[in-house]
């Protein structure tokens, strides 16, 4: 992977020019792709900037890249792939064993359909020091580990509150704000989005009705109107642990299922 700055130049052909060492080596280039965004070009060389990429004025409109800024860069086949990394801090790696399926949809999804490299740690494989992380990372159909950078991109996925409130991860979890965008930055409490949103007569008729902490009886009296959805309070393990009960005439039948409401 090279990082490359791209510089604009004008012209209405869609055209790249690459350093040319990269050439020599991607002659057959034919295709430039940023995220969701991908178009045909040509590919020709300079032997000015090692670090530079020139790309025509056309091109830059269509990829919605911008101009004087660096980029990673994968050359894949006849493709220019324009790379992203992405974070994804996580507990620790029993979280990852048991969020596996989770967290792979998340890395096949965002490397297939946007381009970004996607790298799974916890806060105990973070050296603030020396800005680097051992990650895990999704490739050929198995988890591998690898020294990476800090991601400029983290998503948090830590799985609960008591966790969050665990003094070592608030530390790294600081340090990295320090450093890097963190969206989802606090545990997602569905139940407390619940209750707000039911609070507001515009969006309360929107909601499924639930219970907090039903008792035996509520959920015996729904059972005879309709089919109910179980899912546990904590250690909420990608949907692993959450059910459906279907009464059937005079049986009920337990569901596991991987998609909870």
């Amino acid at each position: 992977m090279d990082q490359l700055r791209i510089k604009e130049y004008t012209n209405p052909k869609p055209r790249i020019i690459v350093p040319h060492d990269i050439y020599r080596y991607n002659t057959v280039i034919r295709k430039i792709k940023n995220g969701p965004y991908s178009t045909t070009c040509e590919c020709l060389s300079h032997y000015q900037r090692t670090d530079t990429i020139y790309i025509s004025s056309a091109l830059m409109q269509q990829l919605h890249l911008q101009n004087n800024h660096h980029y990673s860069m994968r050359f894949i086949g006849d493709t220019c792939v324009i790379t992203y990394t992405l974070g994804i801090f996580i507990a620790n790696s029993r979280q990852l064993h048991r969020s596996a399926h989770q967290l792979k949809e998340i890395v096949q999804v965002g490397g297939e359909k946007y381009g970004f490299i996607t790298y799974v740690f916890g806060y105990k494989d973070v050296d603030l020091s020396k800005q680097k992380i051992q990650a895990y990372q999704y490739y050929k159909q198995q988890w591998l580990t690898t020294n990476v950078d800090i991601p400029f991109v983290i998503y948090n996925r830590i799985p609960n509150r008591k966790l969050e409130a665990h003094h070592q991860i608030k530390k790294i979890k600081q340090g990295l704000q320090s450093t890097s965008i963190i969206f989802n930055h606090d545990f997602f409490n569905k139940w407390q989005v619940y209750e707000y949103l039911f609070q507001d007569n515009e969006s309360r008729h929107l909601l499924p009705q639930a219970i907090f902490q039903p008792s035996e009886q509520s959920v015996k009296d729904w059972l005879n109107s309709t089919s109910i959805y179980l899912k546990p309070l904590q250690k909420y393990r990608g949907g692993e642990e959450s059910y459906l009960i279907v009464k059937r005439k005079e049986q009920f039948i337990l569901i596991q299922t991987d998609a909870p409401p």
